[in-house]
């Protein structure tokens, strides 16, 4: 086989293998909220079942530097009160969590069957 050929058909095994994780991986972003919780993750609820009682993600203030739980307006940073008011399944971070665990391990085999990318 000729060298021309022999890259030309590598690049072809590429480009399939880009294009089946192009049309994969948004099935499991986009459909996130859909996806089987991952039975693999223990959980361990203690006695405030169902219940959310930490949950942080870097220092949450508005513009004017005020805190999110806004006592005046009644806004709250509650995922257990937004969860069951709008959700209707006070389970729903815990169950939410445990599909996104299952979007990130499906992710890394998406990922892992791409070919190796040799650049230089």
């Amino acid at each position: 086989m000729r060298a021309s050929n022999w890259f030309q058909q590598a690049d072809q095994a590429m480009i399939r293998a880009a294009a089946r994780a192009g049309r994969d991986l948004p099935h499991w972003h986009l459909d996130h909220e859909t996806m089987a919780m991952n039975e693999k993750v223990i959980v361990d609820v203690g006695r405030q079942k169902d219940r959310v009682t930490k949950m942080k993600l870097g220092k949450t203030k508005n513009a004017s530097g005020k805190s999110v739980n806004d006592k005046d307006s009644g806004i709250t940073n509650d995922a257990n009160l937004w969860a069951t008011e709008t959700m209707g399944n006070p389970k729903y971070p815990l169950e939410l969590f445990l599909r996104v665990v299952t979007v990130g391990l499906e992710t890394m085999k998406v990922v892992k069957g791409l070919p190796e990318l040799e650049i230089g």
